[in-house]
C-alpha cells in the first residue's frame, strides 16, 4: 500500500534497510544510521543518473530507482534463516 501511495521513493525507506541489513547485520546501533546514510546516498545518484542518462531530456526519478532494485531482488543472495 505504501509504494502505491508514495511510489519508487518510498519503496526506497522500505527495502534499504533491508539491503543495510546484509552488509552490516542485525545490531541496530550501527543498522539504523547505516541504511539512512545508504538510502540518502542511493537517491542522489539515482537522481543524478535521471538527469543526465538521456540528457537533455529528464527521465522521471522512479524508473530508474526501480530499475536498479528489480536488479537487486533478482541477484540478491538468500538470507540465511536460523
Amino acid at each position: 500500500m505504501a509504494v502505491a501511495s508514495v511510489g519508487a521513493i518510498g519503496f526506497v525507506g522500505l527495502i534499504v534497510p533491508h539491503a543495510a541489513r546484509f552488509v552490516v547485520g542485525p545490531r541496530h546501533r550501527v543498522l539504523i544510521p547505516f541504511a539512512a546514510i545508504v538510502g540518502a546516498l542511493f537517491l542522489v545518484w539515482t537522481d543524478a543518473l535521471a538527469r543526465v542518462a538521456l540528457a537533455p531530456r529528464e527521465v522521471p526519478v522512479g524508473v530508474v530507482v526501480a530499475r536498479c532494485w528489480g536488479w537487486w531482488g533478482r541477484t540478491a543472495p538468500e538470507s540465511p534463516r536460523s
